[in-house]
């Protein structure tokens, strides 16, 4: 399997999002505030998926939370995890 590298501008691409106006997720971390500093944030995001992608530890944490949700349909991701599966 070809190793997935994650990119600045990748990261920088998905913090765009269309409707900053929604709800904080768990983490409490709104959508704006993601939006807003995506230019400042998105070299640390992009080394933690990427570190993720090269340790498998977030596709741990996402079946576990895929597993959970079949059982009590509650969002449990937050806004980030969501944005690392798209």
């Amino acid at each position: 399997m070809p190793k997935i590298t994650v990119s600045v501008n990748g990261v920088q691409k998905l913090l765009y999002i269309p409707k900053p106006d929604k709800a904080a997720g768990p983490d409490n971390i709104k959508p704006l505030v993601l939006k807003e500093l995506r230019s400042q944030i998105s070299p640390i995001i992009t080394l933690l998926f990427q570190k993720s992608l090269d340790s498998v530890i977030l596709l741990k944490c996402y079946t576990a939370v895929q597993e959970r949700k079949q059982r009590r349909p509650i969002k449990l991701q937050t806004y980030l995890t969501n944005l690392y599966f798209v």
